[in-house]
């Protein structure tokens, strides 16, 4: 019995622990892929990529844990071709974070 009692205790701390892991991953890649959406509206705008990120990494609405990030997604973005600009990469980039 005790150790049904157990084993209960130790399902529900593993349980919660795992719903507080992914609230956090998906908080995460929430984040990242709206750096990727802003990524993606200022290249169909015409900014050079320089200046999206010195742009972006000056953009209060993006957390400071988030702020290495912004160089690398949006280096990403300029590798894409333009005509997968129109596919919104960021809903993709959200979905495929999320299945990681």
């Amino acid at each position: 019995m005790r150790l049904l009692v157990c084993a209960a205790v130790l399902m529900s701390a593993m349980s919660a622990q795992a719903d507080e892991g992914a609230t956090a991953k998906e908080n995460s890649c929430q984040a990242q892929s709206d750096i990727v959406a802003k990524a993606v509206e200022m290249r169909r705008s015409g900014k050079r990529e320089g200046r999206v990120k010195r742009t972006l990494a000056k953009d209060a609405s993006i957390a400071e844990e988030f702020q290495p990030a912004v160089p690398l997604l949006v280096g990403w973005v300029y590798t894409l071709p333009k005509a997968d600009l129109k596919l919104e990469p960021g809903a993709a980039y959200l979905t495929t974070c999320l299945e990681q």
